[in-house]
């Protein structure tokens, strides 16, 4: 069982408004999360632009490995 998870068996014995109030605090823990993840933006950004040079350099070796001899 995940941590703040219940089970089904929890699930089925409770009443619609302590459902409606679970989901509830399930739906701020998750907002709680993603603004964290948001408020990175700079990791992000580098992330990205490491991505950009890994990228740019596994085209130059592609070229070099496959194309380069084709054209001599």
């Amino acid at each position: 069982m995940a941590e703040g998870m219940i089970d089904k068996e929890i699930w089925q014995t409770m009443s619609p408004e302590q459902k409606d109030e679970l989901v509830f605090h399930y739906l701020i823990r998750i907002d709680t999360r993603l603004q964290g993840i948001e408020s990175r933006r700079w990791v992000h950004a580098a992330l990205q632009s490491m991505g950009g040079v890994v990228g740019g350099v596994a085209a130059v070796a592609a070229y070099l490995k496959l194309l380069a001899p084709l054209i001599r």
